[in-house]
């Protein structure tokens, strides 16, 4: 009816409108007073102002459908960024346990590194000690081969001359 296209209608479109509705229902009737039309004015103005509530009602409950709709997503990045936290969280703790693993390697390789040194430089020393005996052992051969060759020496001389005195 009367209703049904009225939501766009200016003032005085709905007050004509409500008018020949009247006049088509009841008749034109030349007795009728200003009385009703006063009333058919306010009636209009009722009408336009439940219209403007209308329109009013209809951006609200669009707003409020949007803010509901952005609460669900806002509530949705909510619980993904504190499941994303508790994992950083967890990730973080086992990255700690990590740490004191590796550290704790890090000074066992450190120790083992140290005792290798002091055993390389044993070895070292050593090797130095061997060398200065071996060149020590090298001369006094040479001096035994030396003092061999003149005993030798000494021997055939010897023997030649107890020889030539048997002679």
């Amino acid at each position: 009816m009367i209703l049904s296209h009225t939501e766009n209608l200016t003032f005085g479109e709905i007050s004509s409108m409500v008018l020949s509705t009247f006049i088509s229902r009841n008749g034109n009737s030349p007795g009728w007073n200003a009385d009703l039309q006063w009333t058919l004015y306010h009636l209009s103005c009722i009408f336009l102002f439940f219209f403007q509530l209308l329109k009013e009602r209809s951006i609200q409950q669009s707003s409020h459908e949007q803010l509901v709709l952005d609460q669900v997503t806002l509530q949705s990045l909510h619980e993904q960024l504190s499941a994303d936290y508790e994992s950083l969280l967890e990730e973080r703790e086992g990255l700690r346990v990590t740490q004191r693993n590796l550290k704790s390697e890090l000074r066992l390789l450190q120790d083992s590194y140290a005792l290798l040194e002091r055993q390389q430089k044993a070895c070292a020393d050593e090797k130095e000690s061997l060398v200065k005996s071996s060149q020590v052992l090298s001369n006094s051969h040479a001096e035994l081969t030396v003092s061999t060759v003149v005993l030798s020496t000494l021997y055939l001389s010897r023997t030649s001359f107890a020889e030539k005195l048997s002679l």
